[in-house]
């Protein structure tokens, strides 16, 4: 899966909608709503707050890892 649907997975699963998460990432709607279609890419800042928000790890997000507590160098152990 690509970041950009793991995203919209894990927003939907919360039930909330992009307005509200574009309020936790403090952006707009519009770039929430880009970032789940794959239009554009968050930034590092972004990344941070998804991961915090959701309980994840970067690695889930950008879909290097399929746990959501663990990076992909941690499933090696």
């Amino acid at each position: 899966m690509e970041y950009y649907e793991i995203l919209q997975k894990l927003r939907k699963n919360k039930g909330i909608n992009q307005t509200e998460l574009s309020k936790v990432l403090n952006t707009s709607q519009s770039n929430e709503s880009k970032y789940e279609r794959g239009v554009i890419e968050p930034n590092i800042e972004q990344i941070r707050k998804i991961c915090i928000f959701f309980d994840i790890t970067a690695d889930y997000l950008l879909g290097l890892s399929t746990n959501p507590k663990k990076g992909r160098f941690d499933e090696q152990e």
